[in-house]
């Protein structure tokens, strides 16, 4: 419902990054070196850096948080601060502050899975923690990332559909949509 009464507000429709863990739904490849690990996202040309050392910076904000990483055992834990409150944290449009921290688990299960799991905390919004976890599947060998075709303020009808309509022609076409 959010999405079809507040569609202009999403900011993947102005081609902004999704942030985290929002822009986990979509491909990406990882890249490691012995210091940082790269997230390089096929959607909206996102890519992040988890840092392996130091600590976050202060007074700092991205679409795409700051991450900080450390291995514990076979499972990458990465915590994500500095986040900005103009991103949406799923695909459902909800929304957090600027005080959001999303600790990451990557947990590698076989050699085709890792099993993400995420504890969110934001004191501004949720009255508690809340928890996500699901698996992430390796793409084939002959699959390659994509260029993504959007590029940030664009103001694309096609992404914007109810945003130049009045709500309630917007809400008029999508039930008859439904039908």
């Amino acid at each position: 419902r959010y999405r079809r009464e507040h569609v202009e507000l999403d900011p993947t429709g102005h081609c902004h990054y999704e942030g985290i863990p929002h822009a986990l739904y979509f491909t990406f490849q990882i890249f490691q070196t012995p210091t940082k690990i790269a997230f390089v996202h096929e959607n909206m040309h996102a890519w992040r850096i988890v840092y392996l050392t130091g600590d976050h910076p202060k007074d700092y904000s991205a679409w795409m948080g700051d991450s900080r990483g450390r291995w514990e055992g076979n499972t990458l834990v990465v915590d994500v601060t500095n986040n900005s409150d103009k991103s949406v944290f799923d695909m459902a449009g909800h929304f957090h502050s600027d005080q959001l921290r999303v600790v990451e688990r990557y947990t590698l299960q076989d050699a085709n899975t890792l099993i993400w799991e995420a504890t969110l905390t934001d004191p501004k919004v949720f009255t508690r923690p809340v928890k996500m976890r699901f698996p992430l599947v390796r793409a084939p060998k002959d699959f390659a990332i994509m260029e993504s075709g959007c590029f940030e303020d664009e103001r694309d009808q096609a992404h914007l559909k109810g945003a130049a309509l009045p709500a309630n022609h917007y809400n008029e076409e999508h039930e008859k949509e439904k039908k």
